[in-house]
């Protein structure tokens, strides 16, 4: 994604250790997150995400940042394919 242009910050280990991340961020402050699996086989079956890895890439998941996690699950009702879960990542530096 460097090569397009964009500036690509290493952003961390994802909770549970299959993934790690970078993030491509925007003024607004809003970011995509890139995904990698460390090894995609270890993770085939066990991940929502490995099936996307496995067809070669592509639009995989989407987070919001909520205060309200029930009342926005509902309003996006349609558009998700699978209940609210909680997740995390840790960046190089620890946090």
């Amino acid at each position: 994604h460097r090569a397009r242009g964009f500036t690509v910050t290493p952003g961390g280990e994802h909770a549970g250790g299959l993934t790690h991340n970078a993030l491509v961020g925007f003024q607004d402050g809003s970011y995509l997150e890139l995904i990698a699996f460390h090894d995609l086989a270890a993770a085939s079956g066990k991940h929502s995400w490995a099936p996307v890895a496995e067809r070669g890439g592509g639009w995989a998941d989407f987070a919001l940042l909520s205060s309200d996690v029930a009342e926005d699950a509902a309003a996006l009702g349609e558009l998700t394919a699978r209940p609210p879960e909680d997740g995390g990542r840790t960046r190089p530096d620890g946090i």
